[in-house]
């Protein structure tokens, strides 16, 4: 006998269906695809939370595969939204694809011919189970829609197909608690969420489960890994192993007898070797685990330093957005935070930032400061739309504000990536979003926001802000100027009002390499010089799911330094901002060394003994062609860094280097100055960072080769003379984490 918070949808429910591909036989609990070719049939009733079941029988290699939350007709465009979970029996793998994300995640499983499929959808949580073995659990956002069956390549059946429909949630369970000891869960527990997470350190290799159950219900036990846990029992907690790596603890409670629902808690032990993987970089910012792509929320309050960033905490791959959070006291030294912000019932959480409210002008902070996270919900269905969400305790735990959305999508298809800062002219907040075409907000509270402007510039991850202008000498001119900076690949220069932005010239590049997009200048946080320091997402939308990395994808660049320095035009000046001097060691140093084509130069170098490194040079242009530095120097298949005389311009050069992952020459155009050329090389394992004529030329890019970590030196025809170079190892910002 089940509540009356489940109830099981009855055969004759779904009787009406509508067959969209393809032949089916229909009979009661059994559908059956009627031909080899597409099939797919989308029944007439509608839920939201569910737990399916049925036996997916294969006549011959094919994919057979339940849908879920179809809407019939597609937004923007689309003919058809909808979840789908497939069973391949081919490639034995199962397969979870939504729209209107156009890729399919592949899981390996062992597909049988016979094989028996149960999902459970509740709230934000899905978990999908072959043969009682948990396949893929995930936090995404889930819609309500009908249910339908898709068959492809072969004859399927589906059969004893059972339904259970499931309301209030957060008033169905047995569990009311959960901890684990002496380790934190995020998020902090509550009824309506069924996956947990937790990281630990390698030598924890044991963890206690410590649940807290109802005792007024008519199953007052749980089944922790298959172990019972019953209130009448003296043990209250249970011990489990852990292996390195991920360990799944699923917690099943009885809604009946025969029909349980899981909570996961996912524990992540880390690797022995963790943070010394072959490619993993030694002081720009990873993940611990799973993707990584653009910085969100970059803030400085209260002595920190907090970078947020778009997450997904299941995949080695882009997924459902979630905000992954690290703070910092010295932007070097990253400490790793529980999750920060998870998909809901608006969507998965994109792209966006943070503000400082010091005036209390949100009414969230009782008279005090406090943060403000303005991000865009996602859900792919019904567009995106501008949502924000308050700490009160320095950035650890997120309140979303109950009148989300603030701005509603109106009918574009992108909407995303909001910049906000606070105008003091206008005495109003300001938010720049774009997506698509850029558009300027205002508000006084946060909370209620008006359109002063759109243009036509077109990007993601826009942002706005004012730069002081600097002389050759380095004084301040007392002047500024607005920079729009277009996701960190271009940038244009104007004036702004406080409800226009003005373009005066532009687009210029900002960096010349392949890697480095959505770029975000920190809240609350400026230079001594007053510039701005900004951060990006090292990779790019067009090679970035093929970085081959594991069990982390993803990284930041260095924090950069932005200022403007006016001499005939105006140059925008992009340096390194950060102190590595702590992580240091083996200085290498020679000046006034002539180097000729030709020479063997390997006397002149030091033997490294690692992948990260910094190079300071500053070269006498002579006679040479071109020179500079041969890296991850393999036989015959070195990374080229140098500069080229007759086109004037600095490069990093992959096209011989014996990687397949992006071979190509990167080229920034840059003049010498005074004769001379000065170049600052940042390597770090799989990556090069070059800043031309101190900051006014930057290319950054990924560097994925087998071969050694050697340097040397080349010059064509002619020499060239070393003013000065210092060489310096940089060691792990992880090594005591």
């Amino acid at each position: 006998m089940y509540s009356n918070k489940v109830s099981k949808i009855k055969w004759e429910q779904l009787s009406s269906w509508d067959v969209k591909e393809g032949k089916w036989n229909i009979r009661k609990e059994i559908v059956e695809s009627a031909s080899d070719n597409k099939n797919l049939l989308i029944s007439k009733e509608s839920m939201e939370n569910f737990i399916f079941s049925a036996d997916i029988v294969f006549e011959k290699n094919g994919t057979g595969a339940f849908l879920f939350g179809v809407k019939s007709e597609g937004k923007f465009g689309r003919k058809m939204d909808f979840f789908k979970i497939g069973l391949n029996f081919q490639n034995n793998s199962v397969e979870y694809y939504r729209t209107p994300i156009d890729t399919i995640r592949k899981i390996s499983h062992k597909i049988e011919k016979h094989n028996r499929l149960k999902v459970q959808s509740l709230n934000n949580n899905l978990k999908v189970y072959v043969q009682n073995s948990l396949v893929i659990d995930i936090d995404d956002f889930f819609t309500k829609g009908k249910i339908g069956f898709s068959a492809n390549h072969s004859k399927i059946k589906f059969d004893n197909i059972e339904i259970f429909s499931v309301n209030d949630t957060d008033k169905i369970r047995i569990l009311k608690g959960l901890k684990l000891s002496k380790e934190e869960i995020s998020p902090d527990f509550e009824e309506k969420i069924f996956r947990y997470h937790s990281i630990v350190n390698n030598e924890k290799n044991m963890i206690e489960v410590i649940p807290d159950i109802c005792q007024n219900t008519d199953y007052n036990y749980l089944e922790i890994n298959k172990k019972i846990f019953s209130v009448k029992d003296e043990t209250s907690s249970f011990d489990f192993c852990l292996e390195e790596g991920e360990n799944i603890i699923e917690i099943e409670e009885p809604l009946d007898e025969n029909l349980p629902i899981c909570t996961t808690i996912g524990v992540y032990r880390k690797k022995g070797d963790q943070y010394n993987e072959r490619y993993r970089p030694r002081y720009h910012f990873t993940p611990a685990r799973n993707w990584l792509n653009d910085p969100n929320g970059l803030v400085y309050y209260e002595g920190e330093y907090h970078m947020f960033y778009q997450h997904n905490p299941f995949f080695n791959e882009w997924g459902p957005m979630h905000w992954g959070h690290a703070t910092s006291e010295d932007l070097v030294n990253w400490e790793h935070q529980p999750i920060a912000l998870y998909p809901d019932e608006l969507g998965t959480i994109f792209s966006g930032s943070i503000v400082v409210d010091k005036e209390d002008r949100t009414g969230f902070f009782e008279g005090d400061s406090g943060l403000v996270s303005i991000f865009t919900h996602a859900t792919g269905f019904e567009g995106q739309m501008q949502s924000i969400a308050y700490s009160k305790d320095r950035g650890r735990n997120w309140e979303k504000y109950k009148g989300n959305p603030v701005i509603p999508n109106f009918g574009v298809e992108h909407f995303r990536d909001p910049k906000v800062f606070w105008h003091e002219e206008t005495v109003r907040w300001i938010m720049v979003v774009g997506g698509g075409k850029v558009r300027i907000y205002s508000s006084p509270d946060l909370k209620e926001w008006r359109l002063e402007s759109s243009n036509d510039i077109w990007t993601e991850c826009p942002d706005l802000f004012e730069l002081p202008l600097i002389d050759k000498e380095g004084n301040d001119k007392d002047d500024t100027k607005w920079i729009l900076s277009a996701g960190g690949r271009k940038y244009y220069l104007g004036e702004f009002n406080g409800k226009h932005f003005s373009p005066e010239f532009g687009p210029k590049t900002m960096n010349y390499g392949p890697d480095s997009y959505a770029s975000q200048s920190f809240s609350n946080l400026s230079s001594p010089r007053g510039g701005k320091i900004m951060l990006s997402w090292m990779a790019n939308l067009d090679t970035a799911w093929d970085i081959p990395t594991k069990p982390w994808k993803g990284r930041m660049t260095l924090p950069l330094e932005l200022y403007l320095v006016q001499n005939e035009d105006i140059t925008l000046i992009q340096k390194p901002f950060i102190d590595l001097e702590s992580h240091r060691y083996n200085k290498y140093y020679c000046s006034k060394e002539l180097i000729e084509s030709n020479d063997n130069h390997t006397n002149i170098l030091p033997d490294l003994q690692t992948y990260s490194f910094n190079i300071k040079v500053k070269f006498e242009i002579r006679e040479a062609d071109e020179f500079g530095f041969l890296l991850f120097k393999g036989k015959d298949s070195p990374v080229r860094v140098g500069y080229n005389t007759e086109n004037e311009e600095v490069f990093i050069d992959k096209r011989f280097c014996g990687e397949n992952f992006d071979p190509r020459l990167f080229t920034a155009p840059m003049k010498s100055r005074r004769g001379n050329i000065k170049l600052n090389i940042f390597v770090d394992n799989s990556s090069i960072e070059v800043f031309g004529n101190e900051g006014r030329k930057l290319i950054t890019s990924l560097v994925f080769t087998d071969t050694d970590n050697s340097i040397d030196m080349f010059v064509k025809n002619g020499d060239v003379k070393i003013d000065e170079l210092i060489i310096e190892e940089i060691e792990s910002i992880w090594t005591s984490s």
